[in-house]
């Protein structure tokens, strides 16, 4: 990996770290607001949509996993080969 493709790495995952926290806080609002409604319909609408987050920061959280270990793998490739040039 070329310092140029580990750079846009490093910035999809800066980029997949800020989307989790916003998910994060996504859920926490429509949750806490589930908590406020007193309608049924209502609080079933926003337990569905924090449920939505949710699922969203794991597959973000699993991408950025991905993301991290391909960037260790190669980092560890590349440094096992520096003493050869």
């Amino acid at each position: 990996m070329s310092c140029e493709e580990k750079e846009i790495k490093n910035i999809m995952i800066e980029i997949l770290r800020v989307a989790i926290e916003r998910e994060k806080d996504s859920f926490d609002y429509y949750y806490s607001a589930s908590l406020k409604a007193c309608d049924t319909s209502i609080q079933k609408f926003l337990l569905e949509l924090a449920e939505m987050e949710k699922e969203h920061r794991r597959l973000l959280e699993e991408k950025l996993q991905q993301l991290e270990a391909e960037i260790s793998v190669l980092d560890g490739i590349r440094s096992s080969f520096e003493h050869y040039e």
